[in-house]
């Protein structure tokens, strides 16, 4: 059985110069009726050094995520911590 991650997912995504950032990951349905994955970067390791800080940053997208047309493609998101 394929896992649903109904909140979104955090990932640690890698970069070749800079540190490493976490990221957070959600589905969302777009009008043409396909689901597109989005992204928003949290911070990177050196902000939250371990997923429990990471996770507490990102609260605010969960809520966001889950309403429809929120973030569009050429929207930018800005966290503040």
């Amino acid at each position: 059985m394929r896992t649903r991650y109904q909140r979104g997912y955090l990932r640690l995504g890698h970069r070749k110069t800079r540190p490493a950032c976490w990221e957070f990951l959600w589905w969302d349905n777009v009008p043409e009726g396909r689901r597109v994955r989005r992204k928003a970067i949290i911070g990177t390791v050196r902000q939250y050094p371990n997923v429990e800080d990471a996770w507490q940053a990102s609260n605010g997208l969960e809520c966001r995520s889950m309403k429809p047309g929120i973030v569009s493609r050429n929207s930018s998101l800005t966290l503040r911590t």
